[in-house]
């Protein structure tokens, strides 16, 4: 066996808090899944925020700094980060209150919250991108969504021209949107869908589903909330969680007749969301027009490119749920007279339904692809069941053990004019 470096157990530990957000309990889960040992390739790196630096130096002084400390530096790391909570809350408190008392500072600025399992990021930037045809508008960037993370972009980026404000709202469990919801609170909603996303930390649908809808019981109670009204978990519990919102439901099977660059079919319902909320704050029907012609796929989001040899590459990487599979699936269909290839390493955080999940994906892409590779784990063989059982080839089903050894070998399995999308990536933290 290839003898590593101790330091890179060091890095590697860390790097594996920072993926589990400083949870030290999930942190020591995946310690043990992992066995501590460091992936010979990292898809990311560890980032050195102020408090993964006062982590290491804490985690150093604690016995980290022996070759032994090194090997099992997840040890006093651990220790490192409890011992530092106090700190680590009383700071966030003082930022959270500081971003506070700035957003009062500007009580004319519309807030609009993003909450859902999946599309928060497309819907904020087609919110955004209208709206900027009449406001000077703000947003949180990429996948900021935490309380501390928005705190950050209100202190940082939120000033005196802000009119609208849009915000994206992460939940892991019970709490956290009812968190940012009192950070900023919006006088307009977007639920965007519901699923399994997270079901691992949340324990089950019915959690993430009140999880979700903290953001209609928190947010203005006579504020205005657009719905996606094609998912089933909103259209029946909507009622239950709203107070007196003005309710507006949208679906993806309307066409309000405006254009964009999104791929797939629930580009409609974005568009539907989008142009309600944008007539409610004032724009006219050619500012929604011309605005939503500028929305763009997101990058690793349904993002088309075409590659040499006339293929075309959808980029969907980014997207790590079921119903966002199951609109890629489609997009892939699309494409009826050239060859389809589906790589993916399946879905994380799908908890006790992963086989089920992932048994779905098999089904849905039976009847579409005409190559699948799947990286080996421990959800991919469920997409291998679905697949064989709904009359799949086997030989068509390409196994790699590492998604750099399916790109690396990407020659071998591509032919010109080819389709091929990429499904997902697959964090280090699991196997």
């Amino acid at each position: 066996m290839e003898k590593i470096n101790p330091f890179a157990y060091f890095y590697y530990h860390l790097y594996l808090l920072q993926l589990e957000e400083y949870d030290v309990s999930r942190f020591l889960k995946f310690v043990a899944i992992t066995k501590g040992v460091p992936r010979a390739q990292l898809r990311k790196k560890l980032v050195w925020t102020q408090k993964m630096r006062l982590i290491a130096a804490a985690s150093i002084l604690l016995g980290g700094w022996t070759i032994l400390g090194l090997y099992i530096s997840f040890i006093p790391i651990s220790i490192s980060v409890l011992l530092l909570t106090p700190l680590d809350i009383f700071l966030k408190k003082m930022r959270l209150a500081k971003a506070t008392q700035k957003l009062a500072r500007f009580p004319t600025i519309k807030i609009i919250g993003i909450a859902g399992s999946y599309g928060k990021t497309t819907m904020k930037e087609a919110v955004i991108t209208v709206l900027s045809q009449k406001y000077e508008g703000g947003k949180t960037p990429e996948n900021i969504n935490t309380p501390l993370g928005i705190a950050e972009v209100i202190l940082e980026k939120v000033n005196e021209k802000t009119q609208v404000l849009v915000v994206e709202m992460g939940e892991y469990t019970k709490g956290d949107i009812k968190d940012i919801c009192s950070l900023v609170k919006p006088q307009i909603g977007i639920i965007t869908g519901i699923n399994e996303a997270h079901l691992e930390r949340m324990g089950s649908i019915e959690n993430t589903t009140s999880a979700i809808f903290e953001l209609a019981r928190f947010m203005d109670k006579d504020g205005f909330l657009a719905l996606n009204d094609d998912c089933t978990l909103i259209h029946d519990n909507y009622k239950k969680y709203t107070r007196h919102q003005q309710i507006v439901l949208y679906t993806s099977t309307s066409d309000n007749g405006l254009k964009s660059g999104l791929l797939g079919r629930y580009a409609a319902g974005v568009l539907l969301a989008t142009e309600a909320v944008a007539e409610r704050l004032g724009l006219s029907d050619i500012q929604i027009k011309e605005g939503s012609a500028l929305i763009k796929p997101l990058p690793h989001r349904l993002e088309p490119i075409v590659g040499a040899h006339g293929v075309l590459v959808i980029d969907d990487s980014y997207n790590g749920n079921p119903e966002g599979v199951k609109e890629a699936i489609y997009v892939l269909s699309t494409y009826a007279q050239r060859r389809k290839v589906y790589i993916t390493p399946g879905l994380v955080e799908a908890g006790e339904r992963a086989r089920m999940v992932h048994q779905e994906i098999g089904r849905q892409l039976a009847p579409v692809a005409d190559c699948v590779v799947l990286i080996k784990n421990s959800v991919t063989p469920f997409i291998a069941e679905g697949l064989l059982e709904n009359g799949f080839k086997k030989e068509h089903i390409l196994w790699y053990p590492s998604a750099q050894k399916a790109h690396a070998d990407l020659g071998n399995i591509v032919k010109p004019h080819d389709v091929v999308l990429f499904q997902n990536d697959w964090p280090d933290n699991y196997k």
